[in-house]
């Protein structure tokens, strides 16, 4: 049992099997909305295979408005909006840090910022097969190829190991407290995870996502924070839908699965 996992589970009681909520088929191939729940905190997360769905980064059709990630589902057709990353501004909406869309670099990266301190990029190939990278914003080199990248942070796992330092003074004010949560991680499966926590605290959630799936985490080699508090959100179409989170503040770009309007590169 993962050491993190203790403290979990001390302060959310024993962790209960994950609930199936929700599945949309994409691709020919289901994508099941999970829940795993503690007794304070629960969080509803999708598996993706990145060999059979596909992961771009969007802009809202209206720029100085904004799109909510229902909007964003709808106008891509897509089976899954996420929220993109940490605003500057709400009005308009702004994004905080390094955005590069269809090859276009708009918004300039941040590398001395502690919780903005890595780059996820999702290389695009094939039209279904998606290459995560995640990477450190102080070594972040763009690539040749084409990838869509938003910035985030804080990377909390990397290699299977804690990487961020929670106890530090410089993130009290912003990341302190319980807050609802977007991450994104790799598992020890090769899978991405893309979840939504309820509120909970940063130290928590990352006890969560190191745990073992035997100790009721998430096993992940790779974990970083999209955004938080109001910004955190996803919507999964499929039937009625579903939707988890905060999805109604407009945002300027977000995270979708199998969009079926982005082009291939």
């Amino acid at each position: 049992m993962a050491a993190g996992w203790v403290a979990w589970s001390a302060a959310c009681g024993v962790a209960r099997a994950d609930q199936p909520l929700h599945r949309v088929d994409s691709n020919g191939h289901p994508l099941n909305v999970l829940l795993k729940a503690a007794d304070d905190a629960v969080v509803s997360y999708v598996e993706i295979d990145p060999r059979r769905h596909r992961l771009d980064v969007a802009l809202s059709a209206a720029p100085g408005d904004g799109s909510t990630l229902r909007e964003f589902l709808n106008a891509a057709s897509a089976a899954v909006a996420f929220t993109g990353g940490y605003l500057r501004t709400f009005a308009p909406p702004t994004p905080t840090g390094y955005l590069l869309v269809d090859g276009a670099e708009l918004n300039p990266i941040v590398r001395d910022d502690p919780v903005v301190n890595a780059v996820l990029c999702f290389g695009r190939g094939p039209s279904v097969v998606t290459a995560v990278r995640l990477v450190p914003a102080r070594k972040f080199r763009r690539r040749e190829m084409d990838e869509d990248c938003v910035q985030a942070g804080p990377l909390l796992i990397d290699g299977g190991e804690a990487v961020y330092d929670l106890r530090r003074k410089d993130r009290l004010n912003r990341l302190a407290g319980e807050f609802e949560r977007d991450f994104l991680g790799l598992d020890q499966r090769g899978s991405i995870i893309l979840g939504v926590s309820s509120r909970t605290s940063l130290q928590r959630m990352r006890d969560l996502l190191l745990a073992s799936r035997e100790a009721g985490g998430l096993a992940m080699r790779s974990a970083v924070i999209l955004t938080g508090a109001s910004t955190a959100g996803m919507e999964v179409g499929g039937g009625l839908g579903y939707s988890f989170g905060t999805t109604s503040t407009p945002l300027p770009n977000a995270i979708l699965v199998d969009a079926a309007t982005r082009p291939a590169q």
